[in-house]
């Protein structure tokens, strides 16, 4: 059985041109606008997840 996250919606208000601006680097990276908002929240409060360990290696990957 695999483990999957649950996600949660988050809505908030912003200015027209910071939508611009998250819209293109969106666009630029070639990913959803809600990733990089993720990723952005992510690396500012510093969260990371623990690298997993593989069954058939016992080594530890990351995710």
């Amino acid at each position: 059985m695999s483990m999957r996250k649950k996600t949660v919606t988050i809505s908030f208000v912003t200015t027209p041109e910071l939508e611009a601006v998250l819209r293109k680097a969106a666009n630029d990276q070639d990913r959803s606008l809600s990733w990089l908002i993720g990723k952005a929240i992510e690396k500012y409060f510093s969260i990371s997840e623990p690298p997993v360990k593989t069954k058939s290696q016992g080594k530890t990957a990351s995710r």
